[in-house]
């Protein structure tokens, strides 16, 4: 993987950038749409992980944050184990889900 940029704005090429991509939207949660996953990105949740660790991200109460957190948990685990087996662009993997050559 190449990554190119300055600061915090990073390009990734290569065949795990599709793997960055989808871990960085918020829209397979429910009700979370455009602006709000923008809303996001711009209080610094950048990926999963982000959102999982932040106690109370801008604008999501704590109720549904709860939700949410069981949500994208089960999305985060089903997407860890079909991504270690094959990708989008069905580049050869190894145990650990890395790209084994391009």
């Amino acid at each position: 993987m190449h990554i190119f940029g300055a600061g915090d704005d990073r390009i990734l090429y290569g065949c795990s950038a599709e793997r960055v991509m989808i871990r960085r939207t918020f829209l397979l949660l429910p009700g979370i749409g455009q602006l709000k996953e923008r809303r996001l990105w711009e209080t610094g949740v950048l990926s999963w992980e982000e959102f999982l660790e932040r106690r109370h991200p801008a604008g999501i109460s704590i109720q549904r944050k709860e939700d949410l957190d069981q949500e994208l948990g089960r999305a985060k685990e089903l997407w860890d184990r079909d991504v270690r087996n094959t990708s989008p662009d069905f580049s050869p993997r190894d145990s650990t889900g890395a790209c084994t050559g391009v």
